[in-house]
């Protein structure tokens, strides 16, 4: 419960625009540059319409709902590729956070199964 809060406080704390430039930063940036690309709209538009095969609805859709953008209106993604780049990134950066955790699991869970094995093989032994 204490965790929800917390995750509510920060999350008040931190604009969409502060937002927007840090997960651009981090995106894109290489040697601790802050350097981001920003498109226009107009550019993103005839990108995504191009990617969604000239479907207005998907690609406004996209652009309206998805697009990293900031409140001035500056867009900091392409395509859904670049979404899509930008998600895995992070997702393998939160993996990489909680990779000591699922090794204990996956350690866990093979120990419970053998423990189970051997528990059955003595049963069957009749040795309970």
């Amino acid at each position: 419960m204490s965790q929800i809060a917390d995750m509510k406080k920060v999350k008040k704390s931190i604009s969409s625009t502060d937002m927007a430039h840090q997960l651009a930063k981090s995106s894109t940036s290489s040697n601790n540059e802050s350097t981001y690309k920003v498109y226009s709209y107009d550019e993103v538009y005839k990108a995504t319409l191009q990617y969604f095969n000239d479907d207005e609805l998907a690609a406004n859709t996209w652009i309206s709902k998805y697009c990293l953008k900031d409140s001035q209106g500056r867009y900091y993604e392409l395509t859904p590729d670049d979404m899509h780049k930008r998600m895995a990134k992070e997702f393998a950066r939160i993996e990489k956070k909680y990779k000591l955790n699922k090794l204990f699991l996956l350690l866990c869970l093979l120990i419970i199964k053998k423990s189970l094995f051997l528990l059955n093989y003595i049963k069957r032994l009749d040795l309970l």
